[in-house]
């Protein structure tokens, strides 16, 4: 800020002596030339003519009354400045700001208002005045005298010597009794406690004012108002410098060591009391040297070799930039793991100081940063309540928190690579209860695996995935309360191999798995009925690379789209597909899937699809598990599938195919399940029961479903070698080729049968009391047939009975209310059919011929 001093004790005997000594100032002017010996200031006329005051510019002068007392002081400070020698027109500015005018030499200055040599800086007492920003070797008490003042060689050739007490003379001590500045010389080239009125732009310096530099103006004089304004703008520019590199430094948080240095040197410079200074070393460096040293600032500076992760930290510094504000929840995993390992016996390994400062490059750091990850994990999966501890929380090195003793073929807990670096993370089905997945899991950057098995698993996938891209395996294998989206950046883990979420509550996209570099073998991410993930197919199917993927299943997700044929010839290894249940998926299935030789589950249930099964569908000769189920399939069935002798499990229901079932292959040992239940209204199809049962096997079948098909024959006892057997459903509605007979003795060995269903055939005979020693029994369900005899009162024993009808046997007869109305009907019994003008029944909730 331009200082103005007007001192309100000038007289007007004063103000008289300063328009004098202008006047004279400038006849001087005019009269005499510069001396030869400069010749830094010939240099100066050559390059900008005569001297900046006999510019008629110069002359003229705001006489503005509002401006009187600054004018006045201005004409006293311009005499002043040339009376010592000192060019007009300069002006101050801030540190740094040159605004594109010349810097003026400060010795010379310093000298000639010290009476000494301006050309060579050397003042009147003998000392040197070192101008310039740079402090190094700058002599204070050298710059000024103090306190006689000699004429400098200006004054020399336009006064005599010998005249005592000039109008220059009266003026200077006018000046020394208005203004006795006390100048601070460090680092500016001014003598510490220099008592003498300074001059810079025509104003002079007042008492513990700085000066940083000066420089000189194009034009010899400018509007005084002008001059104002400038002065504003340039300080204002430097207050925000100044600002905006405090915040800089303050920010950063380190300083250049070179420029603290330096400003203690020149702290030290400027303090002295007048060092030697070799006199012909002391020479005056030229103009442009002069800005080139000005340009030199003290203000410190960021190292370019320093890092704010350099700097050392505390222990809970570190284990906060892991966790955030979370550290700091007292409850919660994070607070836990900290308080464990700060003040613990066992939280720190081998001994180390949880007080000493922390360096986040060190190796030291990454494995208390890991040990921390670790133990969150264990507290958000409530390690406290595990079955078996696993030598989690031990004072040993992470990898040994595991116990082999568990399982001799694998070990839970942690496991490391021959380098110590955390690798896997197992954790079996019988030791976590529940938990969370903290974000803290992303810390373990070298972790290839991750299998857990708890029993209800809860929260969300954390975002910090995405920094476990040397992952392999990942896998949840228990159902869960998993919610959220997954994240996208699983996608993009190049060495993924298999990612394994059981049945869980995902909401949003399936990621793509553009980001695998070819190794995905396993993608399972079935969800539960209440979850809402969907994606589209094709993308899903061509985001996957990988030759070598062998298992692909989405059950229940809501896949959109129809089927593609392109990626099913990459698949060739591919053993599972199951891309049904989301009910979204549209048009026929293409002739292409019969590529995949190697595939033994074919899953398409639950889906929009429409056409006939292709037969290229036999080529898969392995095939296991064929579900193509509640869709709008049609046709006749391809004899291909009679071919898969591994078959385990057929399910067509709920379409409208028509023709015969194919003849199956003969010892199907492994066959669990056949589903033929269809849905036509017009056509029927054929299953033949009885050369079935014959070729069928007697181990492993456990579910017959023949709903809406034509049967011929009677019940095969046959059907009583399957001892495992749990459903057997048989139903002809409408149909004219209906089963006959009686139900067979061999079905007294069906003791593990829950559902017990033949409905609207033309069976005969009586309802065997052996039906009292299925203990199992929820569904007996027998009407619409031409049944006779009694209803056995061994059924009313059966504890699970959950459904009864014998209505529509018109031979049937019997007392219900003994069996189940007189006592109490019993909750579990939902539904409770008869016809009850045969058979007595007041607590039914279905009888034909009552009127009510």
């Amino acid at each position: 800020n331009k200082q103005t001093t007007t001192t309100t004790n000038n007289n007007n005997r004063t103000t008289n002596i300063n328009k004098q000594a202008k006047q004279q100032s400038n006849n001087k002017h005019q009269q005499t030339k510069m001396p030869s010996g400069r010749d830094d200031d010939d240099d100066w006329e050559a390059k900008h003519g005569a001297s900046a005051d006999t510019d008629a510019a110069d002359a003229t002068i705001d006489t503005d009354p509002a401006d009187d007392a600054t004018t006045q002081t201005e004409e006293t400070n311009l005499f002043a400045a040339n009376q010592y020698g000192v060019p007009t027109g300069l002006v101050r500015v801030g540190t740094g700001i040159l605004l594109d005018r010349r810097v003026v030499d400060g010795a010379a200055t310093a000298a000639a208002i010290s009476g000494g040599d301006p050309d060579s800086g050397i003042g009147a007492d003998g000392g040197h005045g070192n101008g310039q920003c740079n402090p190094q070797g700058s002599d204070g008490d050298a710059a000024a005298s103090s306190g006689s003042n000699s004429t400098s060689d200006y004054q020399s050739q336009t006064a005599a010597a010998a005249t005592p007490a000039t109008e220059d003379d009266i003026l200077r001590s006018h000046l020394d009794e208005a203004m006795t500045a006390t100048v601070q010389a460090a680092g500016h080239g001014l003598a510490s406690n220099a008592a003498f009125p300074r001059v810079v732009a025509g104003e002079l310096v007042q008492e513990g004012e700085e000066v940083i530099g000066t420089a000189t103006v194009s034009d010899a004089k400018q509007d005084e108002k002008r001059s104002k304004r400038t002065l504003f703008i340039c300080s204002a520019l430097c207050i925000c410098a100044s600002i905006a590199v405090a915040v800089l430094v303050v920010t950063i948080g380190v300083f250049d060591p070179s420029s603290s240095s330096s400003a203690q040197s020149s702290s030290s410079s400027g303090s002295g009391s007048g060092g030697e200074i070799e006199n012909d070393t002391a020479t005056t460096a030229p103009p442009t040297a002069r800005a080139n040293a000005f340009e030199t600032s003290d203000i410190p500076t960021v190292s370019p070799s320093a890092s704010p992760t350099q700097q050392p930290k505390t222990l809970f510094d570190v284990l906060y930039d892991v966790s955030g504000d979370p550290i700091l929840v007292d409850g919660s995993p994070q607070h836990a793991a900290y308080k464990w390992i700060s003040e613990h016996e066992n939280g720190m390994p081998n001994g180390t100081d949880p007080n000493q400062s922390w360096s986040l490059l060190t190796e030291e750091a990454r494995i208390i940063k890991e040990r921390y990850a670790a133990a969150v994990f264990y507290y958000a999966l409530e390690g406290p309540s595990w079955s078996h501890q696993l030598n989690f929380l031990s004072p040993t090195h992470v990898c040994d928190w595991f116990d082999a003793a568990i399982d001799t073929n694998s070990a839970d807990g942690i496991m490391c690579d021959p380098e110590g670096l955390l690798t896997q993370i197992h954790i079996g089905d019988d030791i976590v209860p529940n938990g969370n997945i903290p974000d803290e899991l992303g810390q373990l950057t070298s972790l290839t695996r991750l299998s857990l098995a708890p029993s209800k698993l809860g929260g969300t996938l954390p975002d910090t995935l995405e920094n476990l891209q040397q992952m392999k395996v990942f896998r949840i294998t228990t159902n869960n309360d998993l919610e959220g989206t997954i994240p996208s950046a699983v996608g993009n883990w190049p060495n993924l191999e298999e990612f394994h979420i059981a049945r869980s509550l995902f909401t949003g996209d399936v990621p793509l798995f553009s980001g695998n570099q070819g190794h995905l073998k396993e993608l399972h991410l079935p969800v539960r009925d209440k979850a809402d993930l969907f994606g589209d197919l094709a993308a899903i199917l061509n985001s996957i690379s990988s030759e070598k993927i062998e298992k692909i299943h989405f059950d229940n997700v809501k896949l959109t789209g129809t089927i593609p044929p392109d990626p099913w010839s990459r698949f060739t290894n591919l053993r599972f597909l199951h891309i049904g249940g989301g009910g979204r998926l549209f048009g026929s299935i293409p002739t292409e899937i019969g590529m995949m030789t190697a595939l033994e589950d074919l899953l398409l249930n639950g889906n929009e699809l429409v056409g006939t099964v292709p037969s290229e569908i036999g080529n898969a000769m392995g095939m296991k598990r064929l579900l193509l189920n509640n869709n709008n399939l049609y046709g006749q069935l391809p004899h291909e599938i009679g071919q898969f002798s591994n078959l385990e499990i057929i399910s067509i229901h709920t379409n409208k195919f028509t023709g015969t079932f194919p003849q199956l292959a003969e010892n199907l040992d492994n066959l669990v399940e056949v589903n033929l239940a269809i849905t036509n209204d017009r056509n029927f199809f054929y299953f033949d029961l009885a050369s079935f049962s014959d070729r069928s096997p007697t181990t492993n079948l456990e579910y017959i479903r023949c709903a809406f098909c034509q049967m011929n024959g009677t019940l095969p006892d046959s059907l009583g070698d399957n001892t495992k057997l749990m459903m057997l459903n048989l139903n002809s509605k409408g149909s004219d080729v209906q089963l006959t007979g009686s139900i067979p003795s061999s079905f007294a060995k069906l003791t593990k049968l829950e559902h017990f269903k033949v409905r609207q055939t033309k069976i005969t005979g009586t309802i065997p009391t052996f039906i009292g020693t299925m203990k199992k029994l929820k569904s007996l369900l027998l009407h619409v047939n031409n049944l006779s005899g009694t209803i056995p009162t061994e059924v009313a024993s059966l504890p699970k009975l959950q459904e009864v009808s014998f209505q529509y046997n018109p031979l049937l007869v019997g007392d219900l209310n003994v069996m189940f109305c007189d006592a109490g009907r019993p909750s579990r019994l939902t539904e409770l059919w008869a016809d009850c003008d045969f058979v007595a029944c007041d607590c039914c909730d279905s009888c034909p011929s009552r009127r009510n």
